[in-house]
């Protein structure tokens, strides 16, 4: 079998676009967690990225596979985990708190607005070394 690249995220603009991806996940996730407030046995999903960025930003890692039978293991980083949390407090509740969740919308729109800004200061610095 070939090699299969886990990372590539050492440019800081693909870093800056795995987070804006997972930042736009985790919205989409909290709107839903908004929405089913009331919905029984729903349960509170959440988006987790940062590690993954962590974990794979400026880092060459590739893992091979030298038999068919070996399972590929790692995260992809172009895709963040969706986790289905289970914290039911009662028959009648699905355990979402929307105080948190608001919480939670407002950081995650703050940071999407910073890292935005830090995305166009990127491409304005690159369009600048291009003209010369």
């Amino acid at each position: 079998m070939e090699n299969q690249p886990i990372n590539r995220l050492g440019n800081p603009i693909e870093s800056i676009g795995f987070a804006l991806q997972g930042l736009e996940m985790r919205s989409k996730a909290i709107a839903g967690n908004i929405a089913n407030i009331n919905t029984p046995g729903y349960k509170r999903k959440v988006v987790n990225f940062e590690d993954i960025l962590q974990d794979k930003t400026f880092k060459d890692v590739e893992m091979r596979s030298t038999d068919s039978s070996h399972i590929i293991t790692g995260t992809n980083p172009s895709k963040p985990i969706v986790i289905s949390e289970d914290q039911s407090f009662n028959v009648d509740s699905n355990g979402i708190d929307i105080d948190k969740e608001m919480v939670e919308l407002s950081k995650t729109g703050l940071r999407f607005k910073a890292l935005s800004a830090l995305a166009k200061k990127q491409f304005d610095q690159m369009k600048g070394i291009i003209r010369g």
